[in-house]
């Protein structure tokens, strides 16, 4: 990782269609780089849910899962990026796999830093503040989502609407995939569960 790559995905959060224009016609960005956002993305989650001042802070420490943090970036980052791909191939979209990657994980940028900063100064504020941190988490949400809107605006050259549409097509095809991971996992069990009472009916009659 160059630190021109660094200095890349901080510049996107302030121009991201000419950052991510970039990263497809010139291929700059790194994977590197977006897989070290991706921990990022992970450690600020599990930061909040641990550090985030008691007044504000409703979940209870025993009830912290490090799996379901897991799953909430990591997994949910790779069905994203597939979901979108596979949906480009259908809806002539031009951006490599590559290209989805990076815009999608340099658009968490704000994200991150937003959470850290509200986690932090939620041990320094009363209740009476609790509007404030509203407001700033509903910013890093929108800064995020128009960070990823421009993205894939840029990596697949679509239209503004294409492009809105090609993101909630992809938001119902992590839910497809899921299911399908669901139903396919019920499979196995049932099959499972079949064979293994089959085998033991056999050797209880032997």
């Amino acid at each position: 990782m160059k630190k021109e790559d660094l200095k890349l995905s901080i510049h996107a959060m302030l121009h991201p269609v000419y950052v991510f224009e970039r990263v497809k016609f010139q291929g700059e960005g790194s994977i590197l780089l977006s897989i070290i956002i991706l921990f990022l993305w992970f450690f600020s989650n599990a930061f909040s849910m641990q550090s985030t001042g008691f007044i504000f802070n409703n979940i209870r420490q025993e009830d912290i899962n490090t799996l379901i943090i897991f799953a909430s970036t990591f997994v949910l980052f790779f069905l994203w990026t597939v979901s979108n791909w596979a949906l480009s191939t259908f809806m002539e979209g031009e951006g490599k796999y590559r290209d989805i990657i990076i815009a999608s994980a340099y658009s968490i940028l704000p994200y991150i830093i937003l959470s850290i900063i509200t986690t932090i100064i939620s041990n320094f504020l009363f209740i009476e503040s609790l509007t404030f941190l509203q407001y700033i988490n509903i910013l890093a949400y929108a800064w995020s989502i128009i960070m990823l809107h421009a993205g894939i605006h840029a990596v697949h050259q679509y239209s503004l609407k294409k492009t809105v549409l090609n993101i909630i097509l992809s938001v119902f095809g992590i839910a497809a995939i899921l299911f399908l991971f669901v139903l396919v996992f019920s499979l196995f069990q049932q099959l499972y569960i079949f064979f293994y009472t089959i085998f033991s009916e056999i050797m209880f009659r032997i």
